[in-house]
């Protein structure tokens, strides 16, 4: 007889036959026993050992730098962290130095990366460790998951890699990864498929329970890809996975909400090679970050004109204005830009655009000039 597991059941969740508890529970339910440790999790192994993907920090255990590498791998290509990874590290070497960082320090080095909030989160979460742990990074995930910033896939990232927890690490990888190989057919961004997946794998995580979460990003990133063919034959889990044939469909993932278009008016006020910025202290995207001054709405001329012009200073010329846009995770910018020369009132500030953090969105606008 099979063995099933209900993987979605807590005893709180009361049922008075056996024949209650399956209909109750019987999408969540998943015959485990095809399924072990022997023809998944010792393939898997075997499979990274020979074809695991050089980078800077799998050739650390340090927790510091594998939190550092973990943030910046939020939203941003591997390709991409690695010069950031290596100068982070060189400029932050310890959490004390990080602790220790002033906020512009911080938005300069992260330059180019976006979410500057992570950044941020990390500066608050060295100060708890400092705090709260005496500058000791905490050792398990119960414990590292207080830290400000951080996770259930980071923390049990960090946990599994640097001090050897039995926890799997469940991001997008490995939701795609364990939608097909179990057949998972509901959204797999609902939290509740975070949570099943967990307790699906949690029986597989090995002694070595880093190399089995690290074996899995790789799975994920290079083989059972997101986007294009997955490549099902050279898969270490093809023998057992029950979605092979069903890639185009899984995993399912509920229709998005359309991202809201905001417009919005940015002024280049230029005073010679320095230009006015302002740091944006309102709620939301790009907080306590430096920005150009900007006008809900797309602004015509005229009123451009009168509104600097009592605001900013006197007007010199008018350069030009062109459009241009920047896609944020829920939000995309319409933006109309106008290069104004002015002379600034006394009160107002100028800065050269190579001695602040300017955001992307902002960095587009300022590229968007034609250098002498």
């Amino acid at each position: 007889m099979n063995c099933y597991v209900c993987l979605d059941y807590t005893p709180s969740q009361s049922v008075t036959n056996i024949d209650e508890f399956v209909l109750k529970f019987c999408n969540l339910w998943y015959d485990l026993t095809m399924i072990t440790q022997e023809n998944f999790t010792t393939p898997l192994l075997k499979w990274y050992l020979q074809y695991q993907r050089d980078l800077p920090w799998r050739k650390t255990k340090d927790p510091y730098s594998i939190w550092v590498s973990e943030i910046m791998l939020q939203q941003t290509r591997v390709e991409a962290v690695i010069p950031y990874y290596h100068r982070f590290l060189s400029i932050f070497p310890t959490i004390s130095s990080l602790a220790h960082a002033k906020e512009e320090e911080l938005y300069k080095v992260w330059q180019g990366l976006g979410y500057y909030r992570r950044v941020m989160n990390m500066h608050e979460g060295a100060n708890q460790i400092i705090k709260h742990y005496h500058g000791t990074f905490p050792t398990t995930k119960k414990e590292i998951e207080k830290i400000k910033g951080i996770g259930d896939y980071t923390s049990s990232a960090i946990a599994s890699i640097c001090f050897g927890e039995k926890t799997p690490a469940v991001d997008g990888n490995l939701l795609r990864i364990f939608s097909r190989v179990f057949i998972y057919k509901e959204n797999i961004l609902d939290t509740k498929a975070k949570k099943i997946c967990y307790q699906t794998l949690l029986p597989l995580v090995p002694t070595e329970a880093g190399i089995f979460n690290q074996a899995l990003m790789d799975l994920g990133a290079t083989i059972c890809i997101a986007n294009g063919q997955p490549k099902c034959q050279s898969c270490p889990l093809s023998p057992i996975c029950q979605g092979k044939n069903q890639t185009d469909i899984l995993p399912y993932r509920m229709v998005k909400t359309k991202k809201k278009e905001l417009d919005y008016t940015i002024l280049l006020l230029r005073n010679h090679d320095q230009y006015v910025l302002q740091k944006r202290t309102e709620k939301g995207v790009l907080q306590n970050m430096y920005a150009f001054p900007m006008m809900e709405g797309h602004i015509p001329l005229q009123e451009v004109i009168s509104y600097v012009e009592k605001n900013y200073g006197n007007i010199s010329s008018l350069h030009q204005s062109f459009h241009e846009k920047h896609i944020f995770t829920h939000q995309i910018w319409n933006m109309l830009v106008f290069v104004i020369d002015i002379t600034p009132f006394d009160t107002i500030k100028t800065w050269h655009i190579e001695d602040v953090a300017l955001p992307t969105a902002f960095k587009k606008c300022y590229d968007h000039i034609p250098k002498e």
